[in-house]
Formats: structure tokens, C-alpha cells, sequence
């Protein structure tokens, strides 16, 4: 399958990968597509753009292998903005750093981070993500496949103060919550209705601690100022 490229759709000059105007399906690959590994000495920015303004992007992994420096570093590895530019805040790993890697040529695979099974979604105005690879000299890797789609984001979305991001899901061990405004508190529900555990971050960016959970599905309600949402989360 080969990478769209809808350049009429796009006013601005760094890579980019094309999200169709009905936001139906479209692909991101590293550069080696979807039968080759990407390149050695890669630094390359990605900007996945909505094609309508007031949607969002969201890219779902389902594929991902870079080479890895063991279990906290990376050769090669990918930094996520929420935003049009490498400028916006980093979507940051459960653990701490910014630069997602996860080799699954390794007897036993790790790394960083998995984003494989992972959809990340812009709550940025612009409604934009964008990805910055890097790849050293030596040894690659099969790279990502992802699955592109736009969804309607009102300007309540981002205006208000209950704009959050919430990555990775399903998660292992922490779930890292980052918002606009300071969060007041977080509960974990299971699917009976009986609160786990509850936390009062008081701070912008939070973690869920979430290993101790057994496998399954769960809830978990975050609070901004006088605001509340619920999300769906997956314990692996």
C-alpha cells in the first residue's frame, strides 16, 4: 500500500503525512513503507494536519519497532507533539522521557515505550499531532504502520478548562493524564461502580498508578475545576 500524498491539501513546508478530506482511513509509515525498514541518520518531522478545521487528528498504532538502548533508551525513536509543530508540548512516556522507542528484535522485545496498540488524539486548537523520528548511524528497524482518522473538535474542546490528554490505552503501569488546567482529582472505578483509588494531583500533569490492577476494563474520572469527565480504560 502506498503513502498518500495529497500535497493540494497542505499550505506548510515540513513532511507531512496527508489525512484524506472525509477523514476515512489513511495510513502513516515511517519511510521505508510498508516493506522496508526506515533509513540510518533519519531526522524527520512529521505534521498530520486535519483537512477541516474544527477536527482533530487521531493515529492508532498498530504496528511499532525502533532500536532500542535496553529498557531507557533509544537509537532510534519517535517524540510526540500535541500540535502543528515540534514546538507544542510532548506527549510524554508513563515513565518519564520523551522519545518512544520499542524493539521487537530483541530476544525478549522493550524499550522505552510500546505505542503499538496505542491511539494518540490531538486536543490541540489546531487539531494537529505532530512526530519527530530520529535514527542513528547504524541498524534499523521495521519502523510503524498507523491508522490516521479525524473526529469533530468543538471549540469547547479546547477552550475549556476540561481539555486533557490521556496516554497510553490500554496501559500497563501508569496512565499519564495532561491538562490545560490543574486537575482536582482522579477516581478509578470498576465496571461495578466501586471506587479503587483516588488521587488529588493539584497539578497539570498527573499519574495513574495502575499496575496493582488485575486485567480488564475500568473507569476513571477526572475532575477540572467545576468540570468532570469519565474515560473508558483497558488494565493489560
Amino acid at each position: 500500500m502506498e503513502r498518500r500524498n495529497r500535497q493540494d491539501l497542505f499550505s506548510f513546508a515540513t513532511p507531512y503525512v496527508a489525512v484524506a478530506p472525509d477523514c476515512s482511513n489513511g495510513i502513516f509509515l515511517d519511510s521505508g513503507g510498508m516493506s522496508a525498514d526506515y533509513s540510518n541518520s533519519e531526522t524527520i518531522t512529521y505534521t498530520l494536519m486535519p483537512y477541516m478545521p474544527g477536527n482533530a487528528v487521531s493515529v492508532n498504532f498498530t504496528a511499532f519497532s525502533t532500536e532500542n538502548i535496553g529498557a531507557t533508551a533509544c537509537y532510534d525513536g519517535l517524540t510526540i507533539h500535541n500540535g502543528a509543530d515540534a514546538s507544542a508540548p510532548t506527549m510524554d512516556l508513563p515513565g518519564g522521557g520523551t522519545i518512544w522507542c520499542w524493539d521487537e528484535d530483541d530476544t525478549v522485545p522493550g524499550g522505552t515505550g510500546d505505542l503499538e496498540g496505542m491511539t494518540i488524539t490531538s486536543t490541540d486548537a489546531s487539531g494537529a499531532l505532530t512526530f519527530v523520528f530520529t535514527s542513528d548511524g547504524s541498524a534499523t528497524r521495521e519502523g510503524w504502520e498507523a491508522i490516521v482518522t479525524c473526529a469533530t473538535l468543538s471549540t469547547a474542546d479546547f477552550d475549556n478548562s476540561l481539555a486533557f490528554t490521556y496516554y497510553p490505552n490500554p496501559v500497563n503501569d501508569n496512565l499519564v493524564i495532561k491538562a490545560q488546567k490543574d486537575i482536582e482529582s482522579i477516581s478509578v472505578y470498576n465496571m461495578l461502580g466501586q471506587e479503587l483509588q483516588r488521587s488529588t494531583p493539584n497539578s497539570i500533569n498527573a499519574d495513574v498508578h495502575m499496575s496493582s490492577l488485575q486485567t480488564g476494563a475500568y473507569f476513571v474520572k477526572i475532575t477540572i475545576g467545576n468540570a468532570t469527565e469519565t474515560i473508558r480504560v483497558i488494565k493489560k
